[in-house]
């Protein structure tokens, strides 16, 4: 389903985003996925 894998993305886009602010992690994160 397009609409289950464009929710998928923004929780992860969110995840991502609150990793960032809680530790380096996130960032790494961030960079492997982009």
């Amino acid at each position: 389903m397009l609409i289950e894998k464009v929710v998928d993305e923004l929780k992860n886009i969110c995840q991502i985003k609150h990793t960032r602010h809680r530790s380096q992690g996130g960032l790494l994160l961030t960079s492997y996925q982009g």
